[in-house]
């Protein structure tokens, strides 16, 4: 019986744990709403600043569209065909939308690009929506926050629950095995070993959190950054606990 309350128990800290990881994701994910626009008349340097971060991790895509392309656009999209005459394509800028991956990493990733924006500041003209941005980033720290602290709060738990239950289940274990060596006298001393009760009770739980995680994440393709660091501090926890059950544990019940 203790054996399926602390699995149930894992059980409910991995659904927890990946049901905040998913808002925390969802979170990321609207970081592509808000890219930074870069406005410049020297496209060679345009086209250089795609090229350098187009292979960046935290980079979901970077477009430049030059000036006949935005001419082409403008008319296109507000019906200025008679206008087109009108309009001197050299006085207008190339255009590079730099978009980003809804990750971690584009927060730090953001900063060094507008850094390295601000020293051209005589050559490009830069709109971002920082507002907005940050507004999502303080939504996401918190979400981490909450995380980590949850987490922290069931690793004890787990550890205690894991130890003090392995404890009484031993000691109801010892009680009964003492009250019917004294009914009979010919039982034998120990019940089978301590080792495999405890590689039981790892080998079960851990296993199946395993089996599910591996089961729910690749073979179902759930879309979610599930934060691995998570499922192996807690397992290590519970190894632990559990493990500690051996040195306190005496099975000699003369």
């Amino acid at each position: 019986m203790s054996l399926i309350v602390i699995t149930a128990i894992l059980f409910g800290w991995l659904f927890l744990d990946t049901t905040l990881n998913t808002y925390k994701q969802e979170s990321l994910e609207s970081f592509d709403k808000y890219p930074i626009i870069i406005f410049s008349r020297d496209t060679a340097l345009l086209a250089k600043l795609s090229e350098t971060i187009n292979d960046t991790l935290f980079i979901q895509s970077s477009t430049l569209e030059k000036r006949n392309e935005l001419s082409d656009r403008l008319v296109n999209k507000y019906s200025l065909k008679n206008a087109k005459r009108y309009l001197d394509v050299k006085q207008l800028p190339d255009v590079l939308t730099i978009r980003f991956n809804g990750i971690a990493a584009s927060i730090e990733g953001r900063k060094v690009i507008l850094t390295s924006l601000g020293k051209l500041s005589d050559k490009v003209v830069v709109r971002y929506n920082e507002e907005n941005w940050q507004q999502i980033v303080e939504n996401y720290s918190k979400i981490d926050r909450f995380i980590r602290l949850i987490n922290l709060i069931l690793i004890g738990v787990v550890a205690c629950f894991v130890f003090v239950v392995r404890l009484l289940q031993e000691k109801a274990t010892t009680e009964s095995i003492i009250r019917r060596r004294r009914l009979n006298p010919l039982i034998g001393k120990n019940r089978y070993n301590i080792f495999i009760e405890t590689i039981i009770y790892t080998v079960v739980p851990v296993g199946l959190i395993t089996l599910f995680y591996f089961n729910m994440f690749t073979k179902n393709g759930v879309n979610v950054v599930f934060d691995k660091v998570d499922i192996l501090v807690v397992t290590a926890i519970y190894l632990v606990a559990n493990s500690l059950v051996i040195i306190f544990t005496d099975r000699n019940y003369d």
